[in-house]
């Protein structure tokens, strides 16, 4: 869910410090003039767990960002890639300061079955989705792609991304039907 509805902008800093810790540890030649985004969880005991780091910032999310915030993250890497030129203005500073314009939820379809995407996803249900909810859906496989047993990784083949807006958290939880 961006932006995260079950943690208080208030407890931002907690984050920028440990990712200032974290990115001490880095050669500077590997983090200047780069993009990155980074996962992470947090407990309830405020302790960070970092689960991932992306040499990238994952495409998935400039659409959560475009439709939470109004902002452009391909502007923003296409401006840095270009000429070093940095936001003025972030998600992130957005979301420390209560600029939030909607929340988006993106739900990841994968599948572990080999056979054709079509048997294995209702393309009607997708189609209405798209048509009536008015939902983004981003194709990754087409009805008449076919996998096979070598396409399937640990983690699956994705099929479709689903990003689902609304006003509240609630709102796009109550879509789920």
């Amino acid at each position: 869910m961006t932006p995260p509805f079950n943690y208080p902008a208030s407890k931002a800093k907690l984050i920028e410090d440990w990712v200032d810790d974290i990115w001490a540890d880095f050669p500077t030649s590997v983090i200047e003039d780069s993009s990155f985004n980074i996962e992470l969880w947090h407990t309830p005991q405020d302790e960070i767990i970092l689960t991932e780091i992306n040499p990238r910032a994952a495409h998935s999310y400039h659409y959560n960002y475009l439709y939470s915030f109004g902002t452009s993250l391909f502007g923003d890497n296409l401006a840095l890639a270009k000429d070093g030129s940095e936001p003025k203005t972030t998600p992130w500073s957005m979301w420390k300061n209560g600029e939030v314009k909607n929340y988006t939820l993106i739900v990841l379809i994968t599948t572990i079955n080999p056979g054709n995407v079509s048997e294995i996803l209702d393309y009607d249900y997708v189609k209405h989705l798209e048509d009536k909810e008015k939902i983004l859906v981003r194709h990754c496989k087409q009805p008449s792609d076919v996998l096979r047993d070598a396409d399937i990784t640990a983690a699956g083949v994705m099929l479709l991304q689903i990003w689902v807006v609304g006003q509240t958290p609630q709102d796009c939880i109550n879509k789920r039907d």
